[in-house]
């Protein structure tokens, strides 16, 4: 008899103890407990999912905690958490660059990363570099002409 009293102060002071710590504990194994109706067939099925025998111990291995706990909110609540969704990824520069000069048929002469995360492609046609390369080139050959008036 000692024996009993000694696992259920025991079992009350471990209770006691969880409290404190803000836990809230339902002691599904104490007789002195009665369950209602719809409780006591979900306590049932939860340690029949996870192998919990009567006097509380674990028959098998727990499951991973985050699959243990939507069962236990399935069981006991009736809810399923949704999946929060992915934002799909940012595409590479490489890809951007690709499908800039696919689309357009001009190639990426500078590429600009804004503020606020955009990238932005500065594109140019083949006439566009041949254009600016004889207005520099023009630009080198006037003014090596012109006579130094300093």
């Amino acid at each position: 008899m000692t024996n009993a009293l000694n696992s259920t102060d025991e079992r009350d002071a471990e209770i006691a103890q969880l409290e404190a710590k803000g836990h809230v504990v339902l002691d599904i194994y104490n007789p002195r407990n009665h369950l209602c109706e719809p409780l006591a067939s979900k306590v049932a099925l939860l340690k029949a999912v996870f192998g919990i025998d009567d006097s509380g111990r674990l028959t098998r291995p727990p499951p991973p905690k985050a699959f243990g706990q939507q069962v236990f909110e399935y069981i006991m609540g009736g809810r399923i958490r949704e999946r929060r969704a992915r934002k799909p990824p940012k595409p590479r520069l490489r890809t951007l660059i690709e499908r800039a000069e696919a689309a357009t048929g001009k190639t990426v002469t500078a590429i600009t990363t804004l503020p606020d995360g955009t990238t932005k492609l500065n594109l140019s046609t083949h006439q566009d570099d041949q254009q600016q390369g004889n207005e520099v080139d023009e630009w080198i050959a006037k003014h090596a002409r012109a006579p130094e008036g300093h």
